[in-house]
């Protein structure tokens, strides 16, 4: 895209699986600076609904991202993660939000919301027991979405 059509504002994001715990396992399949804007990890292994989680592991993993990013200039960012059926009610709170201060990323996105499996979500509707905490993660000054985000797209003709 960039070098035969010309299109420079894409951002491209070298976001492997969780299954690393070192430098060189998260940058075994890395192509090079040259081609990468953005540092992420893809994470819902270390945050599993089955009791055999370890928040303190993705913590770790997300360090090694965020400090490579800084090293390299490049942005760090949570590019997937969840905890599926939300089965902690202060999960966003307690896990997420204490993680995120100790090692902050531009980015973080919690993965979807199945349509069609009505156990396999990310984020709590109005109705779950865990909404109160994530609309109280949400409302951290520290915490923008999109709609806070104000003129973020370039129209190009």
């Amino acid at each position: 895209m960039r070098n035969e059509l010309g299109i420079h504002q894409v951002l491209y994001v070298f976001s492997p699986d969780c299954k690393f715990t070192t430098v060189e396992g998260y940058l075994e399949r890395y192509p090079g600076d040259e081609y990468v804007d953005v540092l992420g990890m893809d994470n819902y292994w270390d945050f599993r609904p089955d009791g055999a989680n370890n928040p303190a592991l993705a913590e770790q993993k997300l360090h090694i991202v965020r400090d490579l990013a800084l090293e390299s200039g490049k942005i760090a960012a949570l590019t997937e993660f969840g905890l599926e059926g939300v089965t902690q009610v202060d999960w966003f709170t307690k896990v997420v939000g204490p993680m995120l201060q100790r090692c902050p990323v531009a980015y973080i996105m919690a993965w979807r919301n199945a349509h069609d499996l009505p156990d396999h979500f990310y984020t709590p509707t109005s109705k779950h027991p865990a909404a109160t905490d994530f609309k109280t993660f949400l409302e951290q000054p520290d915490i923008l979405l999109q709609r806070d985000l104000k003129n973020t797209y370039l129209t190009i003709n």
